[in-house]
């Protein structure tokens, strides 16, 4: 059945086979035609070796049957043609000729079988039909494996040129395959990660992620599974880059027998998956996320992050019964300085007020740039109203020293007015409104 099976593939059938039968007497080679034709194959003769060689030469036959002595070239010398020429034909030898160093002979030079003269026919149609089927077989094994070797190919290319980072990991989660990807974009070389675990390349701070995908969720759940990773780079050449993770688990089937009924349970192979290289989206991401809660001239959080952390700071404040302090600050003779030196000077002093206004104020506390020359600051938590004066007073002294803007130096002053939950407001709008009054 397998024969069966390669011979239908290469599309041949030995009864349609081109037969060249070789010999130097015209009445064998007619018995022979005779024969062969009965059987359906299609059989060419030749009057010695000579114009054998020239048959060859001018098409191709499946098989030769061919006469050792004759009188032009002999048998072997034919098949030393054949193999001289590279010719796709095989050889079956028909002689009186029958001395061990003959048959040798023609052996070594790839005849498929041996028959003495005088033959008996049906011996003689078995050994072609039987050499006929081993050529076809090996036809086929060799079409193949051109078709593997094209298939491996082409996939090796695919998967080669693919923008994403193609990977497989055995059941330890060691890398055992990795495409060219890894190279350009994480700076490894294959061979260095090959037989390494997959943690080498993550970062840190997703070694826990990293885990819960690798192995437990593709462990849990069948079919694909994605998340989204940073991966370190080899070297300083190379930075850390985010990644979108695609997994799914290479499982075999094992069917557990017991009593009358049986189980089919799958057992995890490996994995395999793709990394595809989102660094550029999480950036310009992360870039909106930014502008949208960013003062974009002082970077500070703006208006609407503000208020968010504000009314967070107000949640915990009435679970924990502690205080919160708003202050509102506007810039005193900032109007001169921007109508006299220029709005880019009035931008680079605003841009010096909020970074000493940082450099007095604690990691828990959130100061926004409210709106064109206007401040504020929440104090999360604040043991008392005179805590909060206590800093206005830092404020104030900080910004008393003068502003170097160019050639120029600026004085500005600060007003500052202060509003504390719970007894200044209990709302975010009230307590912004009761620091902008006070």
């Amino acid at each position: 059945m397998k024969a069966l099976k390669s011979l239908q593939a290469t599309g041949l059938k030995t009864d349609t086979a081109k037969i060249l039968v070789v010999d130097d007497e015209q009445r064998l080679v007619s018995v022979l035609e005779r024969l062969l034709a009965g059987e359906g194959y299609q059989v060419h003769t030749a009057l010695g070796g000579l114009e054998a060689c020239e048959k060859l030469l001018e098409q191709h036959y499946d098989l030769a049957l061919l006469d050792l002595k004759m009188g032009d070239m002999g048998g072997h010398e034919v098949m030393d043609f054949i193999a001289a020429n590279e010719l796709d034909t095989a050889t079956i030898v028909v002689s009186g000729e029958s001395s061990f160093s003959a048959v040798s002979k023609a052996l070594r030079r790839g005849a498929y079988d041996y028959l003495k003269k005088p033959y008996h026919p049906e011996e003689l149609l078995r050994t072609v039909e039987s050499s006929l089927q081993k050529i076809m077989l090996e036809k086929a094994h060799a079409v193949m494996q051109q078709r593997l070797k094209k298939s491996e190919e082409l996939h090796r290319y695919i998967v080669n040129s693919s923008p994403d980072i193609v990977f497989m990991l055995d059941q330890q989660g060691r890398f055992s395959f990795l495409n060219s990807k890894i190279e350009s974009l994480l700076g490894y070389k294959k061979s260095e990660l090959i037989g390494k675990n997959y943690r080498t390349i993550v970062e840190d701070s997703d070694l826990d992620r990293a885990s819960y995908i690798f192995e437990e969720q593709v462990h849990k759940k069948s079919g694909t599974w994605s998340s989204e990773l940073k991966l370190k780079a080899r070297n300083s050449d190379h930075t850390a880059r985010h990644f979108e993770i695609t997994v799914f688990p290479i499982e075999s089937k094992i069917r557990n027998i017991s009593g009358d009924s049986s189980q089919v349970a799958k057992r995890v192979l490996g994995t395999y998956g793709t990394a595809r290289d989102i660094t550029e989206r999480k950036e310009a991401e992360d870039f909106i996320n930014f502008q949208a809660y960013h003062d974009l001239l002082t970077r500070l959080p703006n208006r609407a992050l503000f208020k968010d952390r504000l009314s967070i700071s107000l949640a915990q404040a009435r679970r924990n019964k502690h205080k919160v302090a708003v202050m509102f600050l506007d810039l005193d003779r900032f109007k001169v300085v921007n109508d006299t030196l220029g709005h880019a000077m009035g931008d680079r002093l605003l841009q010096s007020v909020a970074q000493r206004l940082e450099n007095c104020v604690r990691k828990c506390d959130t100061l926004s740039r409210f709106g064109g020359d206007e401040f504020t600051l929440l104090l999360p938590t604040i043991g008392s109203a005179e805590d909060a004066r206590t800093i206005a007073k830092k404020v104030i002294n900080v910004l008393k020293e003068p502003f170097h803007l160019g050639d120029h130096e600026a004085f500005v002053g600060v007003s500052i007015g202060i509003a504390m939950y719970p007894h200044g407001g209990d709302t975010v709008e009230q307590l912004i409104q009761n620091a902008d009054v006070a």
